[in-house]
């Protein structure tokens, strides 16, 4: 039995992982894996908002300045991060109200170098409506 969702739309999207398409309940990641081992990761949220996925070029700076500060190997390219997003959200049909998940780990199973790209797609607008801590204001 599967828990119930807060959003009924994100029982049937397809995540991202190394460029494979897997539905929900398949997307795995090793437990060998360095982002499970010991936290060993950079990721990136992102907002889709009107078809378009707010600021990606700033997040994709910030990830692989990142990256590079951990001294990440075999990172995938700009383009191919780009293209696994689109055809993600293309997948799933999302152009709005969604968020995505972008991770990058080091290693995997017996330290060989790995790389993971994790498109971890969500519906979110059910998700926040009307939740959170108000901002005071002056």
């Amino acid at each position: 039995m599967s828990p119930e969702l807060p959003d009924s739309r994100n029982e049937k999207i397809l995540i991202n992982i190394d460029g494979t398409l897997h539905p929900r309940e398949e997307a795995k990641v090793s437990v060998f894996d360095s982002v499970v081992q010991g936290g060993d990761a950079v990721w990136e949220g992102l907002r889709i908002y009107d078809g378009k996925v707010f600021m990606l070029e700033e997040h994709l700076d910030r990830m692989m300045d990142s990256a590079k500060a951990m001294a990440l190997s075999e990172v995938p390219t700009r383009d191919f991060i780009k293209e696994q997003i689109f055809a993600t959200l293309r997948t799933n049909e999302m152009y709005d109200e969604a968020h995505i998940r972008l991770t990058l780990t080091r290693v995997i199973g017996d330290r060989r170098p790995g790389r993971t790209t994790v498109d971890f797609i969500k519906w979110y607008q059910q998700l926040t409506k009307g939740k959170g801590v108000p901002i005071p204001r002056a």
